[in-house]
């Protein structure tokens, strides 16, 4: 595939598998690699370490460290994500999308 041109969404799901638990599989793994990555960028631009997040969220450390891990088996739930959100004094967007 040539790099020459940007990827849009419609190209980047005709590239998906057809099947319908692949295609469930493959945005789920991009959906916590998303995730994980967001919260990750926005921890490191107020300079906080996983510890001071972990405090802010009344948690541990290690809990931070899996919604930061791409490759964590369940992503966060809704209301993790809902904390998460507010600790950093953000929005969170959830919407429904279709296939094509």
């Amino acid at each position: 595939m040539s790099l020459s041109r940007p990827l849009d969404r419609n190209h980047l799901m005709s590239l998906v598998p057809v099947q319908h638990a692949l295609r469930h599989e493959w945005w789920s793994s991009v959906l916590r690699a998303s995730i994980a990555g967001q919260i990750k960028a926005m921890r490191e631009s107020r300079g906080w370490t996983q510890t001071e997040l972990a405090n802010r969220m009344d948690t541990h450390q290690e809990f931070v460290s899996q919604l930061e891990n791409k490759a964590a088996k369940h992503p966060p739930t809704i209301k993790t994500l809902r904390r998460v959100a507010e600790v950093f004094d953000v929005a969170l967007l959830i919407r429904f999308d279709g296939w094509s």
